[in-house]
């Protein structure tokens, strides 16, 4: 199990110390002090391995380790100087030596020699269960030259707990990364909430004494300690399991929402609580899936909802127009004026009427009128209507906010993405805060292209080998194309000769009438000059050569070429995604060149008005 160990100490003349005495005994070797004029020998020490790691404005004579102590001695003037600082520190049992060495030296320059000091660092492994390393420090700033002023921030106190918490850290991301669950903390049990007691240092003798199981006092306590916290083990243990949980939620938790703005963390936490899980781009496209399909069916039911309300208000105003003119009609039919014979003076007016009320009637009953209890019934069914066409309009725009809101999540998400993938490609692209989501996208694809993350070298390379293999299987395509038209015009030009090989052979052989047969053949002993002239254009020399070069064709049909296309047809999608990432790449460059432009013409103008403003008041 890992422990934490780190003590700090400092070297001073006034308690009788020497910081040459000390560098001897640490690295096992032997060192002559030039103050005491004596020699400080320990070789005998074994398993001692050691490093000097100074900073880059260091004299070269800083990694001696002789000269170097004796000109932080001749630095010092005081009798009672601090001439060094030393740092104890036990190394995890659980990493391998060349882990536990890399550990500690980036843990040096982190938080030593970046900040100016020489660190002597010295790797003790003679006890295989108590690996440790010192580190020796010099108090003072180092130039070219030599040593300059002591530099009194490194002496405040808050050092020390900032250095030891490093430690832990550090060592903690080793062990994770390892694949070790434990952990170490740089902290007391009382300031870690933790109900045990600590054990004693035990130091070089006391634990010379417990090798060899001679009894000791700081043993036994340790021993009475033990015996102690036994019995609180499995409350420890759980303590830290659920602290290291809550640590991983709480880091998750603040990962989530980093680099989002406060509208962008609103929108994710409002679709999260609409999904009632983390959003992500998956679950989203469901949603947004899954609210197009409602919508689409609310509008299609709305469309039906809002064609029925038409027709039953049409109809409800039919009834009501056609009811008032058929009170019209009748009222007047009332008072039509009659002669002595009971018959109506006007008859065509009488006719007229008849027929208008016979007319409203036939609509009222196609309109489904029997009584004024069929309106009630309509203006009823109309008014249901008009609820359920209201409450579909609603659930629209629920769904439409409902999608809005989706969308802008899965906005924010990707304006999260971009902008901690521009901050990882940062040192790859200089232009990479110019890179759009699809920019990102393309790239990424590429990387899964080529089973990693690759530079922009790699992938100009990769489109240039892939572009140039492209060309390559494009010629050879055209190159068996085109010889399968050769060898066709070479077996007509061989045809043309054999139809034609008596008059050639006739041609100059002939004794009688050879005029008139010359005269008479031109024609064909032109072709066949010309077919053979043609022949060895096309590089045929007979039948037997025609033979030969169609077979290597047909090998190259059966074999060769569906080889190609398949090569081809495997190409071009990688060679569409690298131009995607190069025109991405472009693009950036040419964004971050006009913002450049845009930058110094405000500048020009700044520059000019203030030159104006100055000239003005001269």
């Amino acid at each position: 199990m890992a422990i934490f160990h780190s003590s700090l100490q400092v070297i001073s003349r006034g308690q009788g110390k020497s910081c040459m005495a000390a560098a001897a005994y640490r690295a096992g070797e032997k060192l002559y002090d030039e103050r005491q004029n004596l020699n400080h020998d320990y070789t005998k020490k074994q398993n001692v391995e050691s490093e000097i790691i100074a900073p880059s404005n260091s004299p070269s004579w800083v990694n001696d380790r002789e000269r170097l102590w004796n000109e932080v001695d001749k630095s010092e003037t005081r009798c009672n100087s601090r001439t060094a600082r030393e740092i104890n520190i036990a190394l995890p049992l659980e990493l391998s030596k060349e882990q536990q060495k890399e550990l500690s030296i980036e843990y040096v320059k982190e938080n030593f020699v970046d900040k100016g000091m020489v660190a002597d660092v010295c790797f003790h492994f003679n006890d295989e269960s108590n690996p440790h390393f010192h580190i020796m420090l010099t108090t003072r700033e180092i130039t070219k030259e030599g040593f300059t002023n002591k530099n009194r921030e490194w002496d405040k106190k808050e050092n020390a707990t900032i250095w030891r918490e490093q430690w832990a850290n550090n060592v903690n991301k080793a062990l994770e990364k390892a694949g070790y669950e434990d952990r170490i903390d740089h902290r007391s049990y009382k300031d870690q909430e933790i109900d045990q007691v600590p054990t004693i240092h035990l130091g070089k003798t006391s634990s010379e004494m417990e090798k060899k199981n001679i009894d000791n006092q700081r043993t036994e306590i340790n021993k009475q300690i033990k015996a102690l916290n036994k019995e609180k083990i499995i409350v420890l243990q759980e303590y830290r399991e659920l602290k290291d949980k809550l640590e991983k939620e709480k880091i998750n938790e603040s990962q989530k929402y980093s680099n989002l703005k406060p509208e962008e963390k609103a929108a994710v936490q409002k679709v999260e609580k609409l999904l009632n899980e983390p959003q992500t781009y998956e679950n989203s496209n469901k949603a947004l899936e899954r609210l197009i399909t409602i919508r689409q069916n609310n509008t299609l039911e709305l469309s039906k909802i809002d064609f029925e309300v038409r027709t039953v208000g049409r109809r409800i105003n039919n009834i009501n127009h056609n009811l008032d003119k058929l009170k019209m009609a009748e009222n007047e039919f009332k008072e039509l004026p009659k002669n002595m014979f009971g018959k109506y003076k006007d008859k065509n007016r009488a006719e007229t009427l008849k027929s208008n009320i016979e007319k409203f009637n036939i609509d009222l009953t196609s309109d489904g009128y029997v009584s004024n209890a069929d309106i009630k019934l309509n203006q009823k069914k109309l008014e249901d209507l008009q609820k359920s066409s209201e409450k579909l309009k609603s659930n629209i725009h629920e769904i439409d906010q409902a999608s809005n809101s989706i969308k802008m999540g899965v906005k924010a998400l990707e304006t999260k993405e971009l902008i901690e993938f521009r901050k990882e490609y940062k040192s790859q692209f200089s232009q990479a805060n110019h890179l759009k989501y699809n920019d990102m996208k393309a790239i990424k694809t590429a990387n899964e292209l080529m089973g990693r993350p690759v530079s922009i070298d790699e992938i100009r390379a990769t489109h240039r080998n892939r572009g140039e293999r492209i060309d390559y299987i494009n010629k050879e395509l055209r190159d068996i194309e085109n010889n399968g038209r050769r060898l066709l015009n070479a077996k007509a030009c061989l045809k043309t000769m054999d139809s034609n090989k008596d008059i050639y052979d006739k041609w100059d052989t002939k004794v009688f009438g050879k005029a008139k047969f010359q005269e008479e053949h031109r024609t064909e002993k032109w072709h066949y000059d010309n077919a053979v002239d043609n022949l060895k254009t096309y590089g045929v020399k007979d039948k037997v050569d025609l033979r030969s070069q169609e077979s290597t064709h047909e090998f190259n049909l059966k074999e060769v070429k569906p080889k190609l296309e398949i090569d081809k047809t495997t190409l071009a999608p990688s060679i569409n995604i690298l131009n995607d990432v190069l025109r991405a790449l472009d693009s950036a460059l040419r964004t971050e060149r006009s913002v450049q432009r845009q930058d110094d013409l405000k500048l020009t103008k700044a520059f000019k008005g203030k030159n104006m403003k100055d000239e003005m008041e001269r």
